[in-house]
């Protein structure tokens, strides 16, 4: 497996993570914990580059280029391109979360624009009550809901939209004060 399962036993790479530091591990460097040695032996490999990919100032990911000939290291040059290169997979990584997050985000306003738009509407009380259940489950994501309304005549308070699991459930109206809806 790939993953670092103690992160602990891996202090040249939790450097790179928390330094937001390029680090070189070499199979030959004799400060290497043992873990990471183990680790790139696993893989074959005599030199690795651990390029941090920082964005908002924080690392969100890690770059691992392997070099497998003992002969070969990696150049100023190459680790300059490394870091040049982390640096645009960063900035691209983030605007795909800011992406996703203003679709969320428009998809959740779209959706109370049209709550809002059949509130306006006139519509009857069933229909408001199975489109309010649609709209506020799909947005929220929750498959349970209630909606309570006081009667200030009767003092009841009764329960025109109930929802449990995602369906639709009958509860009897009570008098005001009894429970946490009064």
């Amino acid at each position: 497996a790939d993953r670092l399962e103690k992160f602990s036993d891996y202090p040249a790479i939790a450097s790179a993570v928390n330094d937001k530091g390029v680090i070189s591990l070499s199979a030959a460097n004799a400060d290497l914990s043992k873990q990471e040695r183990t680790w790139l032996q696993a893989r074959g490999v005599e030199t690795a580059l651990i390029v941090p990919l920082v964005a908002r100032d924080q690392t969100i990911a890690l770059a691992e280029l392997w070099l497998r000939a003992p002969d070969r290291h990696f150049s100023q040059r190459d680790i300059r391109l490394a870091r040049a290169l982390a640096t645009s997979a960063a900035t691209a990584m983030e605007n795909a979360r800011l992406l996703d997050e203003a679709q969320q985000r428009l998809g959740e306003l779209s959706t109370i624009n049209e709550i809002s738009r059949a509130l306006t509407q006139t519509i009857s009380s069933e229909d408001l009550f199975v489109m309010l259940q649609q709209q506020i489950g799909q947005v929220l994501r929750t498959q349970s809901m209630t909606i309570a309304t006081l009667n200030p005549l009767s003092g009841q308070v009764t329960f025109p939209l109930a929802v449990r699991g995602g369906l639709r459930i009958h509860v009897d109206p009570i008098e005001y004060g009894a429970d946490l809806y009064s």
